[in-house]
């Protein structure tokens, strides 16, 4: 399988897990509240509904299922990811009114021939009556004739624009047809369909590294909240003490992870959200304030921490990024155990000031840890710099900016008997990509200075930073 199928095929992945996690919760959410309490469920029936039961209109119905894995492989691969994030957004937002708003198809459909009965009782076991406003199916519609609007250049052009647009409408249609929406449902998915498509041209605006980021933890908060909220209803404990606690518990995660994914559009605000203190003697950790709407954040990475460590992800020997200029020395590290940390310790008593550059937003530094040990052996002067960047976050002017300010202060100090140590507490990409940001401003990457794994993480972090964003800043 070549880069670009895989690409593609897990582009699809991606989609189908995350319609598989939460439509099905939603599903079996109303079926649950039927069983129990049928007067919590709903139904948007109306004058409207005229449309007639038409047992083959299923087969249009079905052709939504195809347009959905088909289009990973015919989109341009520009496109690849905004279909994929066009998709998901219509069905994180679809599932969080599912679940607001319960609601049933109104009527009971009438009594078909053999040769249609065994497509619908099929499609009862995956699309039950509920899940009904906004229509998935209306709105999956939309999206794939704007998302496969250009597939098709030249001559046939106009043909296949014309056999899409009757392939869409006759889908978004079919669902009144085979009975499993209404009207208003119907108006509604294609409502939700404009709201995502204006929605995704604004992530698509954003650098994609963000965008990318800002989807996975809109993602993440969704499916969270939903899985509190609703596995409780599944197993019997719907209006309890439990289910209410399991429902705040959902509602916190998910506004935590959320606020994680605005701190990727707003940059300016990580200081504030996840803010460290500047205190003598817990420099460097979380303040108490970082553990409100941080909290989730900060588990979510301890956890993925401890799995990098023990799966040796990260680097155990703090010598193998140490660099040397005339100016000063300078290492990157990750988080580090006890034993390193008194090591680290030892070495940095050779120096006259440490200026220690904490990179890592999401995690709290060993600054204050490092410098407690150091303090029993020497009278090294310990400075602490937080620069808070989030993982994978775009290194745009601002962080560029603050990395020149940092070095201007290094180089109007001139202190030659310093040590910068640059830590990334979550893993080691980031710190390495400020030791060589200024590096870069001291004119001091030289080859022999580089093993071939900081060869090999250079050039992974400057193309996964904004590559020639960096440089052309830094020239």
């Amino acid at each position: 399988m070549n880069d670009d199928l895989k690409q593609r095929t897990m582009a699809l992945v991606k989609a189908l897990v995350v319609f598989g996690l939460a439509y099905p919760l939603t599903n079996d959410y109303t079926h649950a509240l039927m069983s129990h309490t049928p007067i919590a469920v709903g139904s948007v029936a109306s004058r409207y509904d005229v449309a007639p039961f038409v047992a083959w209109a299923i087969v249009p119905y079905s052709l939504s299922f195809v347009l959905f894995v088909l289009s990973f492989y015919v989109v341009s691969s520009a496109m690849l990811s905004r279909l994929l994030h066009r998709l998901v957004l219509g069905t994180l937002v679809a599932c969080l009114c599912f679940y607001a708003y319960p609601l049933v198809f109104a009527y009971d459909r009438p009594v078909m021939s053999e040769q249609w009965r065994w497509a619908y009782e099929l499609l009862s076991l995956v699309d039950k009556p509920y899940n009904q406003l906004p229509s998935l199916h209306a709105c999956y519609a939309l999206l794939f004739g704007v998302s496969l609007w250009h597939v098709v250049q030249g001559r046939w052009r106009g043909l296949y624009r014309a056999g899409l647009s009757l392939i869409c409408v006759a889908i978004a249609g079919a669902t009144l047809f085979t009975w499993q929406h209404h009207v208003t449902d119907v108006v509604a998915g294609l409502g939700l369909a404009v709201v995502v498509l204006v929605a995704e041209r604004w992530l698509h605006a954003l650098p994609h590294i963000t965008g990318r980021a800002m989807m996975k933890f809109i993602t993440l908060g969704v499916l969270w909240f939903l899985g509190w909220a609703v596995v409780p209803v599944l197993v019997g404990y719907q209006g309890t003490a439990w289910a209410i606690m399991a429902k705040i518990m959902g509602m916190y995660g998910c506004l935590g992870l959320f606020s994680v994914a605005w701190l990727y559009a707003k940059p300016s605000w990580i200081t504030s959200l996840l803010a460290k203190q500047t205190d003598k003697h817990h420099v460097g950790a979380f303040r108490s304030s970082a553990y409100g709407l941080g909290l989730p954040i900060i588990i979510i990475y301890k956890l993925m921490w401890r799995l990098a460590w023990a799966c040796h992800f990260v680097c155990h020997d703090i010598g193998r990024r140490v660099i040397h200029t005339q100016a000063f020395t300078i290492m990157a590290i990750g988080h580090l155990s006890d034993d390193v940390l008194d090591e680290l310790s030892q070495y940095a008593g050779r120096y006259r000031q440490i200026l220690w550059v904490d990179v890592c937003a999401e995690m709290a530094s060993d600054f204050a840890h490092a410098r407690l040990l150091a303090d029993k052996r020497t009278v090294t002067k310990w400075q602490y710099v937080n620069l808070g960047v989030m993982d994978l976050q775009y290194f745009d002017d601002t962080i560029m900016n603050n990395i020149r300010a940092l070095y201007d202060d290094i180089k109007q100090a001139d202190e030659p008997n310093t040590l910068i140590i640059c830590q990334c507490a979550m893993g080691q990409s980031r710190s390495v990509a400020v030791m060589i940001c200024l590096l870069a401003l001291q004119q001091g990457i030289c080859p022999h200075r580089l093993s071939v794994q900081d060869k090999e993480m250079m050039d992974s972090v400057l193309s996964s930073y904004g590559k020639h964003r960096a440089r052309g800043l830094l020239a």
